[in-house]
């Protein structure tokens, strides 16, 4: 006996770039686990905006203006959780990176993660004091 086909309709919501990296800046500084600190450093290298400077654009630019001034405190635990190559941050996406190729220099990765996160805030900051 043949089963008569059933057509099922879903709906998936997705955030966008700058969703995905103020939830993670959130998720960096309550939950603190090494994969929060590797996802947002490692998006914020290779995100398809261009960079960090860039997605910090993206969302001053967008709908998600508003939550930098909500998310001050945040941004400022997640600067402090990247300030050296020693950090807690830091050092969590350099040995994330590690196991995935272990041949990479894991000073350039800490430093490269601290230039990242510093870059992303600072632009953040900068515009959100620009527009008041």
């Amino acid at each position: 006996m043949a089963r008569a086909h059933r057509s099922a309709r879903r709906e998936a919501r997705f955030a966008r770039l700058g969703g995905y990296l103020l939830s993670k800046c959130v998720a960096a500084r309550h939950r603190g686990s090494e994969k929060d600190f590797y996802d947002l450093a490692y998006v914020l290298l290779h995100n398809r905006s261009g960079g960090p400077k860039e997605a910090a654009e993206e969302i001053q630019g967008g709908d998600l203006r508003p939550a930098v001034g909500e998310l001050r405190s945040t941004l400022i635990e997640v600067r402090e959780r990247y300030r050296t190559p020693n950090s807690v941050g830091s050092s969590a996406y350099a040995t994330q990176m590690l196991h995935i190729e272990p041949d990479l220099n894991e000073a350039e990765l800490r430093a490269d993660a601290v230039a990242a996160i510093g870059e992303f805030i600072d632009a953040l900051d900068g515009s959100h004091a620009r527009s008041g």
